[in-house]
Protein backbone atom coordinates (compact mmCIF):
# COMPACT_ATOMS: atom_id res chain seq x y z
CA UNK A 1 0.00 0.00 0.00
CA UNK A 2 0.55 3.72 0.22
CA UNK A 3 1.64 6.33 -2.43
CA UNK A 4 3.40 5.81 -5.05
CA UNK A 5 6.69 7.95 -5.51
CA UNK A 6 6.41 10.95 -7.83
CA UNK A 7 8.19 9.53 -11.21
CA UNK A 8 6.73 5.89 -11.42
CA UNK A 9 3.28 4.81 -12.12
CA UNK A 10 1.61 1.51 -11.61
CA UNK A 11 3.12 -1.62 -13.15
CA UNK A 12 -0.62 -3.53 -15.30
CA UNK A 13 1.48 -6.03 -15.63
CA UNK A 14 3.58 -6.93 -12.16
CA UNK A 15 1.73 -5.60 -8.95
CA UNK A 16 3.81 -3.41 -6.79
CA UNK A 17 6.78 -3.26 -8.97
CA UNK A 18 6.94 0.33 -9.95
CA UNK A 19 7.60 1.65 -13.64
CA UNK A 20 9.21 4.70 -14.90
CA UNK A 21 7.00 7.87 -15.83
CA UNK A 22 9.73 9.54 -17.76
CA UNK A 23 7.62 12.56 -18.18
CA UNK A 24 7.60 12.89 -14.23
CA UNK A 25 11.00 11.43 -13.37
CA UNK A 26 12.65 14.25 -15.43
CA UNK A 27 10.85 17.04 -12.56
CA UNK A 28 12.03 15.11 -9.82
CA UNK A 29 15.37 14.77 -11.30
CA UNK A 30 15.13 18.77 -11.90
CA UNK A 31 14.09 18.99 -7.85
CA UNK A 32 17.18 16.98 -6.87
CA UNK A 33 19.58 18.77 -9.52
CA UNK A 34 18.11 22.50 -8.29
CA UNK A 35 18.59 21.00 -4.83
CA UNK A 36 21.82 19.89 -5.05
CA UNK A 37 23.27 22.81 -6.74
CA UNK A 38 21.92 24.86 -3.50
CA UNK A 39 18.81 25.56 -4.25
CA UNK A 40 16.20 25.91 -0.66
CA UNK A 41 13.01 23.81 -0.04
CA UNK A 42 11.46 27.45 -0.61
CA UNK A 43 13.34 28.03 -3.67
CA UNK A 44 12.39 24.76 -5.12
CA UNK A 45 8.81 25.59 -4.40
CA UNK A 46 8.74 29.53 -6.12
CA UNK A 47 10.59 27.68 -9.21
CA UNK A 48 7.44 25.43 -9.37
CA UNK A 49 5.42 27.88 -8.61
CA UNK A 50 6.57 29.98 -11.27
CA UNK A 51 6.73 27.26 -13.85
CA UNK A 52 3.36 25.54 -13.02
CA UNK A 53 4.59 22.26 -11.83
CA UNK A 54 2.45 20.40 -9.76
CA UNK A 55 2.68 17.00 -8.00
CA UNK A 56 0.51 14.52 -10.05
CA UNK A 57 -3.02 13.84 -10.03
CA UNK A 58 -4.25 10.09 -8.76
CA UNK A 59 -7.36 8.82 -7.38
CA UNK A 60 -7.50 7.23 -3.96
CA UNK A 61 -8.67 3.83 -3.21
CA UNK A 62 -11.45 5.80 -1.50
CA UNK A 63 -12.42 7.21 -5.00
CA UNK A 64 -10.69 10.72 -3.79
CA UNK A 65 -8.67 13.13 -6.23
CA UNK A 66 -5.27 13.77 -4.67
CA UNK A 67 -2.15 15.78 -6.06
CA UNK A 68 -2.34 18.44 -9.06
CA UNK A 69 -1.16 21.00 -6.79
CA UNK A 70 2.51 22.65 -6.10
CA UNK A 71 3.96 20.82 -2.89
CA UNK A 72 4.13 22.09 0.26
CA UNK A 73 7.60 22.79 1.57
CA UNK A 74 7.38 19.54 3.73
CA UNK A 75 6.37 18.02 1.16
CA UNK A 76 9.56 18.66 -1.21
CA UNK A 77 11.67 17.58 2.23
CA UNK A 78 9.52 14.49 2.19
CA UNK A 79 10.68 13.62 -1.19
CA UNK A 80 14.18 14.61 -1.07
CA UNK A 81 15.05 11.98 1.95
CA UNK A 82 12.75 9.21 0.32
CA UNK A 83 15.33 6.40 0.33
CA UNK A 84 13.48 5.30 -2.69
CA UNK A 85 14.87 7.30 -4.70
CA UNK A 86 18.75 5.89 -3.84
CA UNK A 87 17.39 2.35 -4.23
CA UNK A 88 16.05 1.23 -0.85
CA UNK A 89 13.60 -0.65 -2.08
CA UNK A 90 11.09 -2.74 -0.07
CA UNK A 91 9.15 -5.62 -2.15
Amino acid sequence: GGYRPWGYTLNPERRGVPLVDTEQAEVVKNIFRRYRDGGSLHDLQRWMHDEGIKRPTFTSRNKIAQGGTVPDVGSLAALLSNEFYVGKVQY
